[in-house]
């Protein structure tokens, strides 16, 4: 029922997201663009988005590595067929399945394995907010925030907190989880005395299997490694955007490469914040409506804008997701991933 809820809350906030990003692009010139669009640019940009998975695949590595050892393979597997469930189900359930994934196949504690993903994520919002204030310098940007605001109806200060603070409040809680381990503990035990014993039980194991999920933030060299494959993702995610943006002539708005690249980061950036707003599969709506206004925001036509995130959003999730069923047709499958979201069965360690 809870999830269900959640899942009705998400498609609705995609649906408003979406009326207002065709309400603003001119659905007929929007379908104009796409027709004069050159898709050979698709080729490269596909290229730099399987780099970013790949560079994806390298940093689960590292974050795992104090669980265990995991097969390169096994690692690529389990991204393309979270992503795969994430472009399929709402508010990121797929990071569940991910985690279901690569506990099957290696044996090891699915919570401890969920933490890193968490952990991964939250690197994924610092990356995108330290790759936004870092291209503000070389770019007018201090406006960007108020007219995205603006935009959405929403107060410019409210969507900066929204976007912004649950990575910060996250970063702030790993911080301290893995410096004093024993603090959640404690707090947790206090919590706990209202519980039933079978309850209480069930909740200090995975209290105890989650932190121990967060035992690479511990290595300071680790934690400087997980960061900078991070921003590498990042960048190799922008080139997704660069490509596609050469196919629709995006350059003819900007006076040089780089503050096209600039530009497109930035976009980068606030489109995938923009997904942490609970929604749809895949961030529809949000996404859509968010990179569209930072495009505007930077000079480019609405309908040239909304033709190409509608192509740039396209590529994003469609190869995954069909190779993400091509993996769990091969093995386990995706109703089996969904069951154990209401499962608290841990497999046995090998």
């Amino acid at each position: 029922m809870i999830y269900s809820k959640k899942i009705m809350i998400g498609m609705g906030i995609s649906i408003i997201f979406l009326v207002f990003f065709l309400f603003r692009a001119g659905i007929p010139r929007t379908i104009d663009a796409l027709l004069e669009v050159n898709y050979f640019s698709l080729i490269p940009a596909l290229i730099c988005y399987i780099i970013a998975l790949a560079l994806r695949t390298v940093r689960g590595k590292v974050v795992l590595q104090p669980i265990g050892r995991f097969h390169f393979s096994h690692l690529w597997k389990g991204v393309i067929i979270g992503y795969s469930a994430n472009n399929l189900l709402p508010i990121r359930l797929g990071d569940l399945v991910r985690s279901r994934y690569l506990g099957h196949t290696s044996g090891f504690s699915k919570t401890s394995i969920f933490a890193t993903i968490v952990i991964e994520r939250v690197f994924d919002g610092l990356g995108l907010l330290f790759l936004l204030g870092l291209f503000s310098f070389f770019l007018p940007t201090s406006g960007l925030l108020r007219a995205l605001g603006q935009e959405a109806r929403v107060d410019p200060l409210l969507l900066t907190v929204v976007l912004t603070v649950p990575f910060l409040a996250a970063i702030t809680f790993f911080s301290i989880a893995t410096a004093f381990p024993e603090v959640p503990k404690r707090i947790l035990g206090t919590v706990l005395q209202v519980f039933p014993t079978s309850m209480k039980t069930k909740l200090t194991q995975f209290t105890i299997l989650f932190l121990e999920g967060l035992s690479s933030l511990r290595d300071f060299r680790k934690t400087v490694s997980i960061f900078l494959l991070t921003l590498l993702v990042w960048i190799s995610e922008s080139g997704v955007f660069l490509c596609i943006a050469y196919g629709f002539q995006l350059d003819s708005f900007f006076p040089g490469w780089f503050l096209l690249f600039g530009a497109l980061v930035l976009t980068t950036a606030v489109a995938n914040l923009a997904t942490s707003i609970p929604s749809a599969g895949g961030g529809i709506g949000p996404f859509e409506f968010f990179a569209q206004s930072s495009l505007i925001f930077f000079g480019v036509d609405v309908s040239l804008a909304s033709a190409y995130i509608l192509v740039v959003h396209a590529l994003l999730l469609f190869p995954v997701t069909i190779l993400g069923f091509i993996y769990i047709w091969n093995g386990l499958s995706l109703f089996r991933e969904i069951l154990w979201l209401g499962s608290s069965q841990e497999i046995p360690r090998q």
